[in-house]
């Protein structure tokens, strides 16, 4: 059975860890940009009927 140097499962640690940290944070702007994207369509569909705009200025 051969062994991999502990510096490349080092290095495997690591790369695991990042592309967890990066999948965390795009999870967060998927979150973001969805609840965008809700919040203009309720926008859009209350000027379509003539209401105001929920929240006022931002």
């Amino acid at each position: 059975m051969s062994e991999f140097p502990k510096s490349a499962v080092e290095q495997t640690v690591e790369i695991e860890s990042l592309v967890s940290e990066a999948l965390e944070v795009l999870d967060q702007i998927r979150y973001s940009l969805k609840t965008l994207e809700d919040r203009l369509k309720a926008a859009q569909a209350q000027s379509r009927s003539g209401a105001a705009p929920a929240g006022g200025a931002d």
